[in-house]
């Protein structure tokens, strides 16, 4: 029945019908009574379902009447065909065929509030103009979509989009992958980051991104570490924040006991410094300049150092379990350069600190906001432990979806695809903007407000009832998500288990004009401990 209208018959019937007048001839149709259920035809050789699915006495009445209204159009309409006929190619007037739509544009399209206010602005667009419009963006139309159903389709079906960081690659240099998504560039060197095929190199590392439970004891113990060393008052979690996550995700990329990691959390540190400053610069240039390259090869020449320390040590035998499970024990065994294996932890690092960053401060400051629900925290973490709380992972999962710091997925159509009732011709740049999706009040009631009691967020659910995709979906999402979660929700019980978290102002002066959130003025808060530590 899909591209027909059947004009005289219910919207909430027509499916059933017309599926039950293309699949028997005519004279079967008239002789035909259609079952309410599975159970009143067990030997007269019907599919076995229940459309109606009805079960108590009244609402098996509504099922009965609504089964003699589809029993009755069915024959009423089967009643004009001639006897003979096959079906219902030959209606005359009851099946319309639907030509698909032109996406509209978004006229008066301004391309400084697009620099200057990236996702808001296209939010602001998805209001006036709908779930689907197209946008000229440097000489070529893009379409913005965040209907949970096409979005899904977009993301993961490889026979009709493939990946695109649309006009990204022009603004690269032959060094340095430029991303409108991130904060940060990455290094081109690594194939498992940048434009081309990287499904092999990703699937190489499925066992590193899938290994929550083996990095778990790890982040545990860069907590126990971290955590009583942090100041109470007045702080700015940002910057507490960005030192833990980097040893947390180094657990990951090269092991518990890396060497040589000092000189690149300094590096990194001031590579993020510098790129959180330009982009914050209204409409700045968006090409790689040779300043951007000095940074990151300072990234890339720190840790070079941990990546030869590690090949060295494994030449010797010398390598830990924690060594021989991380990302750069992995890689060791494909054939990898070792400056592509450098490379690889360097975009691996970059991708895997930003989001987390900003995720954990942006909550906290939500934390902060709410002294009974850290309460009902504490209590549930005390009780059940963080791994099984379910209040906890529901705050997680909340500030995923208000604070998604990624905000623009991008795909290009490699045939004309019709999506939602409208035609996306082949190759067509076509983008979603999850902050658009995640704050749609079709699925989510007051969506931009922080709700940590909202239901049914998980990290993988993009469905046609509800928008919810804060690591993306289908064969290219972020592949770290579960060890993203793992480690937030290790650091929010933790802070919440250790300190009282009570709010401090937060000015918010400066903003980043790229399709990614960072809190580029610091989050504040105020931590006062629960009891005291004990004297070293």
């Amino acid at each position: 029945s899909v591209g027909f209208k059947l004009i005289l018959l219910s919207e909430t019937f027509r499916g059933i019908i017309i599926f039950e007048l293309t699949k028997r001839p005519v004279n079967q149709l008239n002789a035909t009574k259609f079952p309410v259920d599975s159970s009143q035809h067990p030997s007269q050789g019907y599919t076995s379902v229940c459309p109606f699915g009805f079960s108590s006495k009244k609402t098996s009445q509504q099922s009965s009447n609504a089964q003699q209204f589809v029993n009755q159009t069915i024959h009423f309409v089967a009643s004009a065909l001639p006897s003979s006929g096959a079906g219902c190619e030959k209606l005359p007037y009851q099946l319309q065929e639907e030509e698909p739509k032109k996406v509209p544009s978004a006229l008066c399209f301004d391309h400084g509030a697009y620099r200057l206010h990236n996702h808001d602005y296209i939010r602001e667009l998805h209001e006036k103009y709908g779930d689907i419009f197209t946008i000229p963006i440097e000489g070529q139309d893009v379409v913005f979509c965040r209907h949970p159903e096409v979005v899904k389709r977009i993301l993961t079906s490889e026979a009709e989009f493939t990946k695109t960081f649309a006009d990204a690659d022009s603004k690269s240099t032959e060094d340095v992958q430029y991303f409108k998504n991130l904060v940060q560039p990455l290094l081109k060197s690594a194939e498992i980051f940048g434009s081309g095929d990287n499904s092999s190199r990703r699937q190489a590392l499925k066992s590193v991104f899938l290994a929550s439970g083996v990095f778990h004891a790890g982040f545990e113990r860069v907590l126990d570490r971290s955590i009583p060393t942090w100041p109470t008052g007045r702080v700015d979690s940002t910057a507490l924040f960005h030192p833990l996550v980097f040893e947390m995700v180094m657990v990951i990329m090269a092991g518990e006991d890396a060497e040589e990691t000092a000189p690149l959390l300094v590096a990194a540190q001031d590579c993020l410094a510098h790129f959180t400053s330009r982009y914050t610069t209204p409409m700045f240039d968006e090409k790689i300049s040779a300043e951007d390259e000095k940074f990151m090869k300072k990234v890339e020449a720190a840790a070079m150092g941990i990546t030869n320390a590690f090949l060295a040590k494994a030449k010797q035998g010398e390598l830990s379990e924690s060594c021989k499970s991380s990302m750069l024990g992995v890689i060791m065994d494909c054939g990898l350069t070792a400056e592509e294996m450098n490379s690889t932890m360097v975009n691996a690092l970059f991708a895997a600190c930003e989001a987390p960053i900003h995720v954990l401060g942006a909550t906290l400051v939500e934390l902060s906001n709410r002294p009974q629900l850290q309460e009902q925290l504490l209590s549930e973490i005390r009780s059940v432990g963080h791994e099984k709380s379910p209040l906890l992972q529901k705050v997680l999962f909340e500030g995923l979806r208000l604070f998604s710091p990624v905000t623009l997925v991008q795909r290009r159509t490699i045939t004309d695809v019709v999506a939602h009732g409208f035609l996306i011709p082949k190759d067509t740049n076509v983008s979603v903007c999850i902050s658009a999706v995640h704050q749609n009040e079709k699925y989510f009631a007051r969506p931009t407000e922080f709700d940590p009691h909202r239901t049914k967020l998980g990290i993988v659910m993009l469905n046609p009832k509800q928008g919810y995709m804060p690591f993306s979906t289908g064969p290219r999402s972020c592949p770290g998500r579960y060890l993203a979660v793992t480690f937030m929700k290790c650091t929010l019980a933790r802070l919440v288990e250790t300190y009282v978290i009570t709010e401090s102002a937060n000015a918010k002066t400066k903003k980043l004009h790229k399709f990614a959130e960072f809190p580029t003025d610091g989050a504040y808060v105020h931590f006062e401990l629960r009891r005291p530590r004990a004297k070293l």
